[in-house]
């Protein structure tokens, strides 16, 4: 038993050291996008929580995004809403990427119509 002691103290610290890097990454994200409206940041927590299947939550941080002018954040902002069925929206998302200078954006937007 006590060979295994060492193995599971070993692992223990490492998920420990894996949550605590993912706690203090989302609560610096958090604090960059709501605190210094910084766009980008809030696209990582959009995507960070779409990942977990938190949509609402993740509808709000790409929007953020989007009106920070940040153009990935737009770009997303337009599929969460389109999977939402919120075509108008999603449009006005995707066009706001395509002037922000997303390339694939246009390209979506070349292909709707």
């Amino acid at each position: 038993m006590e060979r295994y002691a060492k193995t599971f103290a070993i692992l223990g610290i490492f998920l420990s050291v894996i949550l605590v890097y993912y706690v203090w990454q989302v609560d610096f994200q958090e604090y960059t996008c709501e605190s210094e409206n910084n766009g980008a940041s809030c696209a990582i927590l959009g995507k960070s929580h779409e990942e977990h299947h938190e949509f609402e939550r993740a509808l709000k941080y790409y929007e953020r995004s989007c009106t920070l002018e940040y153009s990935l954040g737009c770009f997303r902002f337009s599929l969460l809403l389109e999977q939402r069925g919120e075509p108008k929206r999603a449009i006005a998302a995707m066009e706001k990427s395509c002037q922000l200078g997303y390339k694939e954006g246009c390209k979506q937007i070349k292909t709707e119509k």
